[in-house]
């Protein structure tokens, strides 16, 4: 199943990229002063600040979401979906 983590990290890479242009970490902006980082200690003592993503559950009700966001094609989507089945899939 190495598709849906490659989904994954391509999405979150993505969501990332978003937000630290939106933070202006491109210019030299320290990753701390950036809006919706967090800071935190890991449990090997290390401090830490990173940008948490909120997840987005996928159902088949909303398929349109990924499609949207350009993390796969309709094609890809829908290999092997019965017409009708899935709306997104036509």
């Amino acid at each position: 199943m190495g598709r849906p983590a490659t989904a994954r990290a391509r999405r979150a890479r993505r969501r990332v990229g978003e937000v630290v242009a939106r933070g202006g970490l491109e210019n030299g902006a320290a990753l701390g002063d950036v809006t919706g980082t967090v800071a935190f200690d890991s449990p090997g003592g290390n401090s830490m600040t990173a940008i948490l993503l909120t997840p987005i559950a996928i159902t088949p009700d909303n398929l349109n979401v990924v499609l949207d966001a350009g993390w796969i094609t309709q094609e890809e989507l829908c290999q092997g979906v019965k017409p009708g089945k899935v709306d997104a899939c036509g």
